[in-house]
């Protein structure tokens, strides 16, 4: 699978965006929704935005779990599913 977009992801009130001005490209942008959807929106595309940092930190966990048996084996597990869901 390719790698995602590098650089930081930011949500700039209706698209997430890496880079700044002429560097700058467009990961998605938010589709609006009624306005009692709003804050609900905007959370999903912060979360979309945070991706690249939630994934570094799964990489930096797994790194400093054990792997010994029985020893976080469940943690692992968890922390490996969601890699490999985010990969």
């Amino acid at each position: 699978m390719k790698n995602h977009t590098k650089g930081k992801w930011e949500f700039n009130g209706r698209d997430i965006i890496v880079g700044q001005n002429i560097g700058q490209q467009r990961i998605c942008t938010l589709v609006e929704h009624r306005d009692e959807y709003r804050a609900e929106d905007e959370a999903n595309a912060k979360l979309i935005a945070a991706a690249p940092s939630m994934l570094d930190a799964l990489h930096l966990a797994r790194g400093g779990l054990s792997t010994e048996p029985g020893v976080f084996a469940e943690h692992l597990r968890i922390v490996d599913e969601a890699i490999e869901l985010a990969t």
